[in-house]
């Protein structure tokens, strides 16, 4: 808390200013146009193609850009990297649960 004191003429204004630390806790966002996200699920089996990315935005546009492409896979970048892996499917597997991927589906 912080506290002013000014004098003004012959009158006094005493000012009181509270900051409140804003702390972001949200966890990112993630969207694929009308795909259903599956975050900390892995679609394990097969894939269509593969490739290094460097965010889930683009394993999602790689995906919509491909008419045969259904679902994907994106493994988050881990040890503190930023390029991660894209697996794009023409299938839907079955879910499993992975912490460190995020998947989508149509």
């Amino acid at each position: 808390m912080f506290s002013n004191f000014f004098q003004i003429a012959s009158s006094s204004i005493n000012l009181t200013t509270t900051l409140t630390p804003i702390i972001d806790t949200t966890e990112p966002s993630y969207a694929c146009g009308n795909m259903t996200v599956l975050v900390g699920t892995d679609l394990v089996s097969g894939y269509l193609d593969f490739r290094q990315v460097q965010s889930f935005s683009e394993c999602c546009t790689w995906c919509q850009s491909n008419s045969s492409c259904v679902s994907f896979t994106w493994d988050m970048p881990t040890g503190g990297g930023s390029i991660a892996w894209c697996y794009i499917r023409d299938h839907i597997p079955s879910p499993s649960v992975n912490p460190v991927v995020i998947s989508a589906r149509y």
